[in-house]
């Protein structure tokens, strides 16, 4: 739950408005969530091996609502690889992996990067530059089986 908070109060502090739905939620609370508040971004963040999992169907799930938000992916068990093997192909729209949970500002709602050299990186290796935005709007929210 620390690294998902740090993304919280770093996400606040730059002006985002962060909707925290807690650790072990259902992939249908985080979808209705998302579309209810208006995300411009969700975030899932994972500590123990079967987030992985739930990660994919949350992925799975919101390409079968259609959905094109950018999807952030962190946690201690989470790596580019897996992200990019098994959470992106899930998805049609911008997957990132979240290298380091105090840089997470620099995640754009387009779901590119504002540098090159952030620690965030597109699942397809992709980081284009883009300017910051202020439409600041993320859904930060822990998956099933997080603690």
């Amino acid at each position: 739950d620390i690294g998902k908070n740090i993304v919280g109060v770093v996400l606040q502090c730059n002006g985002f408005e962060v909707i925290d739905l807690g650790v072990m939620v259902p992939w249908q609370d985080i979808l209705k969530a998302a579309n209810e508040n208006g995300a411009h971004m969700i975030g899932l963040s994972g500590l123990i091996t079967p987030s992985l999992d739930e990660m994919v169907t949350v992925a799975s799930e919101m390409q079968r609502e259609g959905m094109s938000l950018p999807l952030l992916i962190g946690g201690a068990t989470t790596s580019k690889v897996h992200t990019a093997l098994r959470i992106d192909p899930a998805y049609g729209g911008p997957v990132l992996h979240v290298l380091d949970a105090s840089r997470a500002v620099g995640v754009h709602p387009s779901g590119t990067t504002a540098d090159a050299s952030s620690p965030l990186s597109m699942a397809s290796d992709s980081r284009p530059h883009v300017s910051a935005s202020s439409t600041k709007t993320l859904l930060d929210i822990c998956s099933a089986c997080l603690s």
